[in-house]
């Protein structure tokens, strides 16, 4: 059991020291998404994580040397344990029911509160187990009030939308061009649409949103978007191109020449 929670505890630690060279343990698209959502930075939580394995080592070592000359370490460890598993409930579920996507870093964590918890269960403990409830509550209730997101409510009214990044020089390319078509659009910032662009798999920028009456169209890449243009656009067909080419676009978050 002191083992899991060391492991907790190494494994937030070095997250912690390697974010101060701009890497991470889980260097995926997807843990970046779902760390992104964290209102004041992620490294709260990682933070978090290794005061509360620290205290949940320290209190493990009493309670598996059978030291009985306090009940204070049971209680302290079972209620944190508790606490910490009932916390999992609503991230997991977050990124379940809402991202749609999970972070590996997260889900390892996760796995070693689980295990603590498990044995701590089988050594008939009640607080962990009136935490595993909690759990089951709260990841239940993330998926009843999780509704799935509707694009049309996720874009501006206007017709026309451009996502861009500011380290992208083909959306830079692209609004100069629209500007020069004299096209009326709005443009806001891939950051601020993380969820509509999550739910269509979409990394790349520059994107056009076409907004018509009843339905939404979706263009991506310098190239695709200025063809628009170049004819008239309400005799093209229904299916316009989606994927990007990657010679024309640039990954969010990512440098881009």
């Amino acid at each position: 059991m002191s083992l899991f929670c060391l492991a907790g505890f190494l494994l937030n630690t070095v997250e912690f020291i390697i974010r101060f060279f701009g890497k991470s343990v889980c260097e995926k698209e997807s843990c970046k998404i779902v760390m992104s959502y964290v209102k004041y930075g992620d490294i709260i939580l990682v933070l978090g994580g290794i005061i509360v394995f620290l205290i949940l080592f320290l209190a493990s070592l009493p309670i598996e040397t059978n030291q009985n000359f306090s009940k204070i370490f049971p209680l302290v460890f079972d209620s944190l344990l508790a606490i910490s598993i009932t916390a999992e409930g609503f991230l997991v579920g977050f990124q379940v029911f809402r991202v749609k996507t999970y972070c590996s870093f997260c889900f390892t964590v996760f796995m070693i509160f689980l295990s603590v918890l498990l044995l701590r269960i089988l050594q008939k403990r009640l607080l962990p187990f009136i935490g595993l409830i909690n759990f089951g509550m709260i990841f239940s209730l993330m998926f009843l009030i999780s509704s799935p997101l509707q694009p049309n409510k996720c874009l501006p009214e206007s017709s026309y939308t451009l996502i861009y990044s500011k380290n992208c020089p083909h959306c830079k390319r692209v609004m100069k061009f629209l500007d020069s078509k004299s096209v009326k659009y709005t443009a806001i910032p891939a950051e601020k649409n993380k969820e509509f662009l999550n739910m269509f798999q979409i990394n790349n920028v520059p994107i056009l949103i076409i907004r018509s009456q009843n339905e939404v169209k979706i263009v991506t890449g310098e190239e695709k978007i200025k063809s628009l243009f170049d004819f008239n656009f309400n005799n093209q067909k229904n299916n316009l191109p989606f994927l990007p080419n990657q010679s024309d676009s640039c990954k969010i978050g990512a440098p881009c020449k």
